[in-house]
Parts: C-alpha cells; sequence; structure tokens
C-alpha cells in the first residue's frame, strides 16, 4: 500500500489530515450531503491521490467555507462515506447471524458473505479508495482498523459459540481466525473490484470461493455441517 501526500488543500485551515478531528456527520442538511455524495462520484474515476477539495467543491455546487465547516480535509469526507459502508457491512452480518437459525450453515454463511459483497459493490470507489490509503492517513487508518477489529470480534465469538456446542472443530486460537478470514474477505472483493478480467472479475464472483473458505476453516473441510 502507498502513501500519499495531502496535496488538495494545502495550507487552508483544517486539510492536514493528521490535525482532522473526527466529528459525527448526521447527513442532515443538503449541503453535507452534496459533499458526500459529489465525493463519492468523483473517486469513482478520480484517485484519492488527484482528487482536490476544490473538485468536490465544483461537483457539490457549494462554497469553500461550506466544505470546511462540515469537513477539515477530502480524508474526513472519505472517512465518513467508508463509516457508512462499515454500517450497513455491521448491520448485515448481525442481521444474517439472527437469521441463520434452522438454515443449514453454508447457507447462513453464503448469505452473510454475498450480502456483504452486495454492499461492497455498491460502495466499490469508497471502500477501494479506503483499502489503498488506510495505512497512510491516520484518520482513516484508525477507522478502518476499528471497523475490521469490530468484525473480526463478532466472528471469533461465533467461532467460540460453535466450538462450544460441539458444531464446530477446535483449531487455532479464534481471533486469529477471524482475522484472518476477515482480512481475506477485504483483500478478495477489493481486487474483485479492480476489473483486472481474470477469476476474481466481480464481487459476486468470489462469493462461492469465500463461503467454501470460511466454512472450512471454521468447520472443517467436510461437507458434514448440520443445520444450526
Amino acid at each position: 500500500m502507498s502513501g500519499h501526500s495531502n496535496s488538495a488543500g494545502a495550507g487552508t485551515p483544517g486539510s492536514d489530515p493528521a490535525t482532522d478531528r473526527p466529528r459525527r456527520h448526521s447527513r442532515s442538511t443538503d449541503a453535507e450531503q452534496a459533499i458526500l455524495d459529489a465525493t463519492e462520484r468523483l473517486l469513482a474515476d478520480t484517485s484519492l491521490h488527484e482528487l482536490s477539495v476544490a473538485q468536490i467543491i465544483a461537483s457539490a455546487g457549494i462554497s469553500r467555507a461550506t466544505f470546511y465547516f462540515y469537513f477539515g480535509s477530502k480524508f474526513a469526507v472519505l472517512t465518513a462515506l467508508v463509516d457508512r459502508a462499515i454500517g450497513e457491512i455491521l448491520q448485515v452480518s448481525q442481521q444474517s447471524l439472527e437469521r441463520a437459525r434452522g438454515l443449514p450453515t453454508e447457507l447462513a454463511l453464503r448469505q452473510r458473505i454475498q450480502a456483504s459483497a452486495r454492499i461492497w459493490e455498491a460502495n466499490r470507489p469508497v471502500l477501494q479508495a479506503t483499502v489503498e490509503n488506510w495505512n497512510a492517513i491516520a484518520e482513516l487508518r484508525s477507522v478502518w482498523l476499528r471497523a475490521l477489529g469490530r468484525l473480526t470480534d463478532g466472528l471469533a465469538s461465533e467461532i467460540d459459540r460453535e466450538r462450544a456446542t460441539g458444531r464446530a472443530p477446535g483449531g487455532p486460537d479464534s481471533r486469529s481466525l477471524a482475522a484472518t478470514l476477515v482480512w481475506t474477505t477485504e483483500r478478495c472483493l477489493y481486487v474483485s473490484g479492480l476489473g483486472l478480467g481474470d477469476a476474481l472479475d466481480g464481487e459476486a464472483n468470489v462469493v462461492d470461493a469465500l463461503t467454501r473458505i470460511w466454512l472450512g476453516a471454521m468447520y472443517g473441510a467436510g461437507d458434514h455441517v448440520a443445520a444450526a
């Protein structure tokens, strides 16, 4: 992952990601929503490194003062966008767990991964920009690691419960296994959206393979897993 300098908005108060302070974005005003929508549109064709605050302002149809009233930098806008996408993934993960009772385990896992893949595809420019830049931007790094940490904690708890009931065999430390599955899924979904034209072309095309990876890692290689 490559680092990127903050060339956009240089010299403008609040434009340094190191001094940005996260704030809760309610999207309660047209101006704030316009900034978020414009940034998401622009990221579809422009890398975060090349994207400028001036481009966002022009696309959103707002003033520079209005932009900086809501956001300290383009990085803060991306952080708000990725926070929304991750919230959707966390929500669908919880809903999938609640619906999983009574379903065959493979089907329940597939539905969860499929729902996450759909959210990733719908938010592809935002999540790709995040994967490519989180390790170089402090605020983004914090949000991304916290989000994936929450996914890891939830999955580790699920693995522990399945092992305690005897449905899943013992194995590696549950949190280590969960983290491996979460980060593997992140990487596969990212690569599948790059349009490389190979077997990972498109998020929907990795759902079956990821399901088998999760199933094998959590329950063993056999196809004998019973209904929940």
